[in-house]
């Protein structure tokens, strides 16, 4: 049993691979184990069916941020605005909103752009800023939710 995390999951990845025993875990195999455990890591591995837990297909659908507005969405969470259309976010700035255009998988505000003034460039999502002075992240599992951590800024941003 391997505990497999990536280089930007590697703090909580070692912490919680102690945590949970296991005896082998690091950033790369090498060798196939007979069950892996993922945490943040979708390189593609060869491992039996059923043999994993956390897929490459799962953790792509984790931080793809698209995704999980419309899932939100869809469960009636209050989210910020978001769109796909490059017409509707320039509609909603014209009215005075600040837009941010970004990756769908964009973190730490890279592929961020906000925009105030300046019309609107293209960009895979926007999202209407709301003014806050705290961020959640939500861990799920399934369809549950099993942890909420709060997010700090970092670096004096």
């Amino acid at each position: 049993m391997f505990f497999l995390y990536h280089k930007t999951t590697r703090p909580t990845g070692r912490v919680l691979a102690k945590a949970l025993g296991f005896q082998h875990f690091g950033l790369r195999l090498k060798s196939t184990p007979d069950f892996l455990v993922r945490w943040g890591n979708s390189t593609p591995v060869n491992v039996p069916d059923g043999r994993q837990i956390n897929t490459p297909a799962a953790i792509s659908r984790a931080s793809d941020k698209l995704v999980a507005f419309n899932k939100f969405k869809e469960n009636n969470v209050s989210i910020p605005w978001f769109t796909t259309s490059q017409v509707e976010a320039e509609a909603k700035r014209q009215e005075g909103s600040i837009i941010f255009g970004r990756t769908r998988k964009g973190s730490k505000a890279r592929g961020l752009v906000v925009y105030t003034t300046n019309v609107v460039g293209y960009h895979e999502l926007y999202t209407e800023y709301i003014p806050n002075t705290r961020e959640y992240r939500l861990h799920v599992v399934g369809a549950n939710v099993v942890r909420v951590q709060r997010k700090y800024p970092t670096g004096g941003n």
